[in-house]
Parts: structure tokens; sequence; C-alpha cells
């Protein structure tokens, strides 16, 4: 489960047809939407100003929240 914190990726399905510094692009968990089913994320990524919203189903954990670990 990606938490608040984590750093994802897209997951590979979703990046069929995108260039490779899209498939690349790291992102930053900045909240998330428990209502919605799968479950959406704000994901601020890498080289934008502004957050994304994605569907957790699509995106791949790539580095865990230092702080969520214990």
């Amino acid at each position: 489960m990606v938490k608040v914190g984590d750093l994802v990726r897209l997951h590979p399905h979703e990046t069929m047809l995108m260039g490779l510094d899209d498939k690349l692009r790291v992102g930053l968990v900045l909240g998330e939407d428990p209502t919605t089913v799968p479950r959406t994320l704000s994901v601020l990524w890498n080289g934008s100003a502004e957050p994304d919203e994605e569907y957790e189903d699509g995106l791949i954990l790539i580095n865990k929240n230092p702080e969520e670990e214990g």
C-alpha cells in the first residue's frame, strides 16, 4: 500500500505510449482520497509545479517514506 511521503513511478501499463522521460519520472505522494475505488493519490511529479491525481493501481512504489518505517 502506497502512503503519503512515498516515492512512486507510473506502472509500465500506464506508460506504454509515453517517452522514456515520462516512464522514468519519479513522484512524491502528497495525499490520498480513500473514498475512491481504486484509491486516488495526489502525486507531485518531478518537474511539475502542481500535483496530479493518480489511481493507486496505476503506480509502482519505488521508495517508502523513511519516517513511516519503524
